[in-house]
């Protein structure tokens, strides 16, 4: 695993807008000072004084998912480091073998394939061909918890930097596509909702502000209504990175994806022919310029 590749310039006021983003090209005065702020808080209370691992990037995408409240931010990092610890992540980060990967990647296609338009990696899942009875069969829902952590920290310490270096500037947040062809109310309130709340959970509470934007394809009217009303509960933040799309999906991807870019298997040019399996088996990208599983 590479060190992270950060800012080069260090962190800075880069905006007059009271409602910035709060990310490092889109910050502004009060964030910068609650930033400041935090750190010194940290140190302080002895909560954490490597601030070369845990630099200003990795900061505010805690202090971002709370709306840079002081206190909030704190009572989540804390969890968050607590939860390293309990769960041994440094270990699972380093030598924990998914030796099942192939077999679980037939039942449940997904992985990471390629970059968006503007540098970001792209994960994709075929829901539509999820069997979560099969997948259990060939795994646990303890190693699938842990398969998704080291992907998680895959994700911050290897395929990020590698976007980052190849577009000569941060790349913090990832586009995920969805194809939910196929799946009804069951799939909604079943054993494949459970299962997606797994990844959903662990994202949420210890890797957060880490999606930029999410396609789901193939939704029906059932998804679309159902999503009219849920939408209502949720953070405009959070319901503005998603995107509920038809069938004819493929016009509004290339508006954020080169069609060479997209899998066949999504309607797009790309096979990934030199991988068996295709490239949902890829894991190409600029962190991975030759593909293969690593």
């Amino acid at each position: 695993f590479p060190s992270p590749i950060t800012y080069l310039d260090g962190i800075k006021v880069t905006s007059n807008d009271k409602n910035s983003g709060g990310f490092y090209d889109s910050l502004n005065q009060e964030q910068y000072d609650a930033l400041q702020k935090w750190k010194i808080e940290l140190q302080s209370k002895n909560i954490i004084t490597d601030f070369q691992t845990y630099d200003d990037l990795y900061l505010l995408r805690f202090l971002r998912a709370r709306k840079f409240d002081l206190e909030k931010t704190t009572i989540m990092f804390q969890k968050f480091l607590k939860w390293r610890i309990d769960e041994h992540v440094d270990e699972i980060r380093t030598s924990f073998d998914f030796n099942e990967i192939l077999e679980v990647k037939k039942i449940y296609p997904h992985g990471y394939h390629k970059v968006d338009k503007i540098g970001r990696p792209i994960y994709i899942e075929l829901l539509s061909k999820l069997d979560v009875g099969k997948l259990f069969k060939v795994t646990t829902e303890e190693r699938m918890v842990k398969y998704y952590v080291r992907e998680y920290e895959r994700l911050m310490k290897w395929r990020f930097p590698g976007c980052s270096a190849a577009m000569k500037k941060p790349i913090e947040q990832s586009l995920t596509i969805l194809d939910c062809n196929g799946l009804g109310v069951t799939s909604l309130v079943g054993k494949t909702r459970s299962f997606v709340q797994l990844a959903t959970n662990i994202g949420q509470d210890y890797y957060p502000e880490m999606l930029g934007q999410m396609m789901l394809l193939n939704t029906g009217w059932l998804f679309k209504a159902l999503w009219a009303i849920v939408k209502g509960f949720m953070d405009p933040k959070t319901a503005g990175k998603i995107h509920m799309l038809g069938g004819s999906y493929i016009t509004e991807l290339l508006k954020y994806i080169d069609e060479n870019n997209i899998p066949e298997c999504i309607n797009g040019k790309c096979k990934c022919e030199f991988i068996e399996g295709g490239c949902l088996y890829s894991d190409i990208g600029p962190w991975n310029p030759n593909g293969g599983i690593q």
